[in-house]
């Protein structure tokens, strides 16, 4: 029995809802496990599933889809044409730019609205246009303000007296990097914040690439572990479900989800990183 069937079973014993406790890397495991469940196709298909943190541990949960997700809807009609345009899609014509849409797609989607109307009309509701009001936004000059009467040139005095609080920060700066160097710890500790920006910017792609990858091998789990089951019994299909599980448990371990986010390390600066932009 595979992991996904096990948490389904589980599941149905308890009436739908059950909640791991405990502490350590095995419960931070938890949501990836959830999401590997529902990527196996093992989730009937009038069930979801759900999962997330809640004060006794991690809270797991299989519920019904509600019946108007699963009603078969009709196709609605769309018009090839424009002939009599309802009064709100009148209203939406009115505007400057519809819909903040561009000439080339405005038709259609006009048209779409025309079709949600007529056939929401036909089983008994009403519509009419209310206010839009919608402005695209100006990609024009924006105008030079009007100048105000303390834009006159400071005063001497008043020029002074706006360095002063200049002075206290420097001297402020100064008593802050004094502590640090008594501290034994360089002021320039702490990153620049384009080297953060960077390296979270590396490990955030890092990351996806990972959950992208988990992903497929997730799929293939999946696409193997159907042609195992139709397989016969016997030690060849023994052996199959063993990979099965092993694979489903490696899966795990590479998922990115698998543990709880957190903030990349940021590498210390050093004099040797900006060599590169000395020129010599």
């Amino acid at each position: 029995m595979t992991f996904t069937e096990q948490l389904l079973q589980e599941l149905a014993d308890a009436d739908g809802r059950i909640v791991k406790s405990g502490s350590g890397p095995d419960m931070e495991k938890w949501p990836s496990r959830v999401a590997a469940a529902r990527r196996s196709g093992r989730v009937p298909e009038t069930k979801e599933l759900y999962g997330g943190w809640c004060r006794g541990g991690y809270e797991i949960e299989l519920v019904d889809i509600p019946a108007w997700r699963l009603a078969v809807l009709k196709p609605i009609s769309v018009p090839s044409r424009l002939a009599r345009p309802h009064p709100v899609v009148q209203a939406i014509q009115s505007e400057t730019q519809p819909l903040g849409l561009t000439k080339p797609v405005q038709g259609r989607a006009l048209r779409l609205i025309q079709a949600l109307i007529t056939a929401a009309e036909a089983t008994g509701h009403s519509t009419s246009p209310g206010r839009t009001g919608f402005a695209p936004p100006s990609h024009g000059p924006t105008p030079p303000a009007a100048p105000s009467k303390s834009s006159s040139p400071r005063s001497p005095k008043r020029s002074l007296s706006a360095a002063r609080p200049l002075n206290a920060d420097a001297k402020t700066r100064s008593k802050r990097h004094a502590r640090s160097a008594s501290a034994g710890k360089p002021p320039w500790k702490k990153p620049a914040s384009g080297t953060r920006r960077r390296t979270g910017i590396r490990h955030f792609e890092a990351q996806e690439a990972s959950w992208r990858h988990a992903t497929r091998l997730t799929e293939y789990v999946s696409a193997v572990r159907a042609r195992v089951e139709a397989m016969p019994p016997g030690q060849a299909r023994t052996d199959a479900e063993a990979w099965i599980s092993w694979a489903a448990t490696t899966v795990e371990r590479v998922d990115p989800p698998s543990s709880p986010p957190r903030l990349p390390d940021v590498p210390e600066s050093r004099a040797d990183d900006l060599r590169p932009f000395l020129g010599h």
